[in-house]
């Protein structure tokens, strides 16, 4: 019966820290996409010359992974009831961040992507490459981070189970 017990408690430990490493791979995951999406919408909005509205539209039919945040302002933008639409990309975007747990600078990084810049194709285009490098070097550093600290969590995550055998034992 201890023996059962020690490994299902050896388990239970790489099992947990399994599940951090994969949080964390789709946190990274998650970085990625934003970067990946603000590039997108800027190559639509100024290399096809698209109002926002097509833009979104546009993003919404190609789907990915914030299909549902591009839905929910594009039948914003539909019904006509947006005064500014970085008031409406900010307000959406806390909706996005709900699901996923990522460092403040980030999530104000994306929130502020269309505040204060005219809609003028070249400083939109500008403004979100800028702000999408910002985002490829914070997903970087956060790589590098979780890179470093992968073998200490596996290695925590057996030990303190390996720990708590010892106490049964």
């Amino acid at each position: 019966m201890k023996g059962l017990l020690i490994f299902w408690l050896l388990c239970a430990g790489s099992g947990v820290s399994y599940s951090v490493i994969t949080e964390r791979k789709h946190r990274i995951d998650f970085l990625r996409e934003m970067e990946h999406d603000l590039k997108r919408l800027a190559y639509h909005m100024c290399e096809w010359r698209m109002p926002v509205e097509e833009a979104i539209d546009r993003m919404v039919r190609e789907g990915g992974r914030f299909q549902f945040f591009y839905e929910r302002i594009h039948k914003k933008l539909k019904e006509k009831r947006v005064v500014d639409f970085g008031e409406l990309w900010c307000k959406e975007s806390d909706h996005l961040f709900t699901e996923m747990k990522l460092p403040k600078e980030i999530f104000i990084l994306w929130t502020e992507c269309f505040f204060h810049i005219p809609m003028e194709p070249e400083t939109v285009k500008k403004q979100l490459f800028l702000k999408s490098q910002v985002l490829s070097e914070k997903r970087s550093a956060l790589e590098e981070k979780y890179k470093g600290e992968q073998r200490l969590v596996f290695s925590m995550g057996f030990f303190v189970s390996a720990f708590l055998c010892l106490i049964l034992w």
